[in-house]
């Protein structure tokens, strides 16, 4: 197996831990001599914590996404359940509004129905008597 191979990841294959199996094929060494040099040990080792760091922080940053994710779905949630409310709230408000227009025009027609008064005989008679001097 080539080192590019083992970085590859086969489709359809899904770990449980974010990054555990790329790290796992990451970290293995490949086939070195026996007796490498020092600056070789060395330069292995940097590789593997370089790329140790950056895999856990790529673990690092899918937690964070998995938090967003449920944010995102929450807000998402919560605004879905706030138009709902909203919607069934400006029904209720059409309702009363109509209902109110219509006590108005019952209330003006009941008024407009109300004969007008008919002068007392008294009225009538003052207003003689007042004619008269």
């Amino acid at each position: 197996m080539t080192p590019t191979e083992s970085l590859r990841r086969r489709r359809g294959q899904e770990s449980t831990q974010p990054g555990a199996e790329l790290l796992s094929s990451v970290l293995q060494r490949p086939e070195v001599p026996a007796d490498p040099s020092v600056e070789a040990k060395d330069h292995l080792t940097a590789v593997e914590n370089i790329t140790s760091g950056s895999l856990k922080d790529l673990e690092g940053v899918s937690i964070d996404i998995e938090k967003l994710r449920d944010e995102i779905t929450l807000r998402a949630r919560m605004i879905a359940e706030a138009t709902a409310q909203l919607d069934e709230l400006q029904r209720k408000a059409g309702k009363g509004y109509g209902t109110i227009r219509n006590a108005i025009v019952m209330i003006r027609e009941e008024y407009a129905a109300i004969p007008p008064a008919a002068p007392s005989t008294d009225t009538v008679a003052d207003q003689k008597n007042g004619a008269k001097t």
